[in-house]
């Protein structure tokens, strides 16, 4: 599956999520064999030439090569492909014709299914290296030469691969002979980025990290895209990092190396194998995935702080809004820092990005909440700071989003004051997300209250919160509810 999504999209431009979709209707109608299956090995009780000569029709476009391949005689498939007991290799099960297909793109695939197949039943395409080493001085060279075995038919002429040979032959000079030398000059170059990686290069890293099963592989790029992370350029089929993606992917990294990095999909993934082949329990399995990704929850949320900040940069640079100076900065600086670092290399160089600190493991040791609170405050006081540094301030009257409804205003950070009274916070922060209703009321147990706040939200959102405890005095309760409100709805903002 993975090869015909990586040929789809080189050769005849389909995306994976595109190529997987005619694919399947094709094998509804009959004409490919099922295409979710990772067997690249044909079984001994697969009739192949029944399904070249049926491809020899004379209405075929490939009749021709068909034809030859029968002539070839060839000795069959190779053998060194795997069988994994599913289903086998995507294969033309039926002619079809491109208005049995019903659309270009499913005849595109379908000619594609075909050429690959008669592909892989061909002559092998063996090609004769030649190497001559040369030493002018003390300096020593090397020449290569590269041409065909012969020029009988193989693979190559059913694909209209070109290989590339040398124009010269040095397979006629062997030994040691002494050449004169009739010209000599130096030349300069610089080494050259290499290019984004195209949709077929990222689908062969996602296969070889484990990441995905061939039946997801083609949605996670097709999520991606979609996402604004990257774009695609349709005549090449690269992907380039938006700004938007090179952001999350950084401030993850800065939080977090194991979510930026493809090991811990890839390891969830291999659990799962596990599972399947019977070397794993099922509860082992779950209990290990989710007691690690509650440690690396609980790590993240101390330290999310970072994600806006790098986020507000990259919606800067993405909407043309950064100005020169400090946040342009940084954002080169921040996206210099993700391009210099390999995702292999991460755990090997965190010194280049100062991943020391947020690379040690979360503690066990569980937050009070009034920890959790002061240490919210501060977090929400080092964002907005960072926030107006880059120059994101709150909408005054006569700027942009003022006339719009409330519910759809950019929301002012809030920056909670530890030395004030909980309640009166808490009022404060109803002005600011422009609350429609507001209604405390006090249940009472016996001789003691609680508090119950109920809010109707700008957007029209109800929320209801309740105190912890019971309280002799109304207004204690009143204090304990806000802390609770306060606490959700700041959580929520950020």
């Amino acid at each position: 599956t993975v090869a015909m999504l990586r040929k789809a999209s080189e050769r005849i431009g389909l995306s994976p999520g595109d190529a997987m979709h005619f694919a399947e209707q094709l094998y509804l109608k009959g004409f490919l064999s099922y295409p979710r299956t990772e067997t690249s090995k044909y079984p001994s009780s697969f009739d192949l030439d029944s399904t070249v000569k049926m491809l020899q029709s004379s209405d075929a476009p490939w009749a021709d090569v068909a034809g030859k391949v029968l002539v070839a005689k060839a000795a069959g498939p190779r053998r060194d492909g795997t069988d994994y007991g599913d289903h086998p290799p995507i294969t033309p099960v039926k002619l079809a014709t491109p208005q049995q297909c019903k659309d270009e793109w499913a005849w595109e695939l379908y000619k594609l299914v075909c050429e690959h197949f008669l592909a892989t039943v061909s002559p092998d395409c063996i090609m004769h290296q030649a190497v001559a080493r040369v030493r002018l001085g003390s300096v020593d060279f090397e020449a290569k030469s590269v041409r065909k075995a012969s020029q009988n038919f193989t693979w190559c002429d059913v694909t209209g691969d070109n290989v590339e040979e040398t124009p010269f032959d040095l397979s006629t000079t062997l030994g040691v002979v002494t050449c004169n030398v009739i010209n000599a000059k130096l030349t300069q170059h610089s080494t050259q980025p290499p290019p984004h990686l195209s949709e077929s290069e990222l689908l062969g890293l996602m296969e070889s990290h484990g990441i995905g099963t061939d039946a997801s592989m083609a949605q996670h790029i097709g999520n991606i895209v979609k996402r604004g992370y990257v774009s695609l350029d349709g005549a090449t089929r690269q992907l380039t990092p938006e700004p938007i993606g090179l952001a999350l992917s950084l401030a993850y990294t800065l939080v977090d190396p194991g979510l930026a990095q493809p090991t811990v999909r890839s390891a969830i993934e291999n659990e799962c194998n596990k599972i399947a082949q019977g070397t794993a329990m099922k509860n082992d399995v779950v209990r290990r995935v989710l007691a690690t990704f509650e440690r690396k929850f609980h790590f993240f949320r101390k330290h999310v702080d970072r994600i806006p900040v790098m986020l507000a940069m990259a919606y800067a640079q993405q909407r043309g809004h950064a100005k020169e100076g400090e946040s342009l900065q940084q954002w080169n600086k921040a996206c210099r820092a993700i391009a210099a670092v390999a995702l292999e290399d991460l755990l090997y160089s965190r010194d280049s990005i100062a991943l020391e600190e947020t690379a040690r493991p979360a503690p066990d040791v569980e937050e009070t909440p009034q920890e959790h609170a002061e240490r919210q405050c501060s977090i929400i006081s080092r964002v907005q700071a960072q926030l107006d540094e880059l120059g994101f301030q709150a909408s005054r009257d006569g700027e942009e989003g003022v006339n719009e409804p409330a519910a759809k205003r950019p929301r002012s950070a809030f920056t909670p004051d530890s030395n004030k009274d909980p309640l009166q916070t808490f009022h404060e922060l109803c002005q600011l997300l422009s609350v429609q209703s507001k209604v405390l009321s006090h249940p009472q147990e016996g001789n003691q209250f609680r508090c119950r706040i109920e809010l109707v939200l700008g957007d029209g959102e109800a929320r209801e919160f309740l105190s912890v405890q019971l309280h002799s005095k109304k207004k204690a309760a009143e204090r304990d509810a806000a802390e609770v409100a306060l606490s959700e709805l700041m959580g929520s903002m950020n």
